[in-house]
């Protein structure tokens, strides 16, 4: 993105496709109205990343469109869907990631870390489900590893 022109077409196409107003986008990206006006009117160059991550997460202005001005201006739903339920994933394995635990379980924390965020009881339970599963599994392995063996023994002349 360079230039000017660009920036201050790029917001105006943004708020146009969008429907917001210089107040509207400010209170959004949590900036001033003064900062606003700067980008609209050609004054700045160049967008802060923190401008260009608040467009892209809060307004779910599409990256494509800020690096290249074409395509379409703001993501679809199933897109927006997509990226919020990707970043819930990536939050959760990050998380799990810092348990001093073995690795299945810190797959398990992940998994019902996202199942809660996201209201799903269904995927809660086959988590659980599955969990219990193994657990038991592993269980029955060990169970049978450690039982002794059944000796003869000589008698003694």
């Amino acid at each position: 993105m360079q230039g000017v022109r660009v920036v201050s077409s790029l917001i105006r196409q943004i708020m146009e496709d969008g429907g917001f107003r210089q107040v509207d986008l400010a209170e959004r990206l949590g900036i001033s109205i003064d900062r606003v006006k700067n980008l609209t009117s050609g004054r700045v160059k160049k967008l802060s990343s923190d401008e260009m991550r608040g467009l892209v997460e809060k307004l779910h202005v599409r990256a494509e469109f800020l690096a290249t001005g074409g395509g379409p201006v703001f993501a679809q739903p199933a897109e927006v869907e997509l990226g919020r339920r990707m970043k819930l994933l990536s939050d959760a394995s990050q998380k799990a990631s810092t348990l001093d635990l073995p690795e299945s379980y810190q797959a398990l924390v992940r998994d019902i870390l996202v199942g809660a965020a996201l209201g799903q009881s269904d995927l809660l339970q086959s988590t659980i489900d599955g969990f219990v599963h193994d657990v038991r599994s592993a269980q029955e392995e060990s169970s049978v590893a450690v039982k002794p063996r059944k000796t003869t023994r000589r008698k003694s002349p």
